[in-house]
């Protein structure tokens, strides 16, 4: 099997273009493209073994197995606390802040 040659249709082939599309989200712009006619199998070795989404998805407390992040969709006053918080880099934000995330 062998990664696709062209980035597959999203009318003729929804499934594969929408993995495809979560690929390039999680791996970077690009990933797939990159990845063209290659071995399936050996993409995956890749994917599987790529550091940055490794450390990613490491569990950081013990007793989980992986460590997963929650992203959350909603309306947020942009004159609000909150905002400003939001606005602020992951390690400068209250732990309440983080919690909500």
């Amino acid at each position: 099997k062998q990664v696709y040659a062209r980035t597959p249709d999203a009318d003729r082939q929804p499934d594969a273009a929408a993995a495809w599309q979560k690929i390039d989200q999680v791996y970077g712009k690009g990933c797939m493209e990159r990845n063209c006619l290659r071995s399936s199998d050996s993409v995956y070795l890749d994917l599987a073994n790529n550091r940055r989404v490794r450390q990613l998805l490491t569990a950081t407390v013990p007793g989980q197995s992986y460590n997963s992040i929650i992203v959350r969709s909603g309306e947020v006053d942009p004159m609000s606390e909150e905002a400003k918080e939001l606005l602020r880099g992951h390690s400068q934000r209250k732990s309440k802040t983080k919690s909500k995330m």
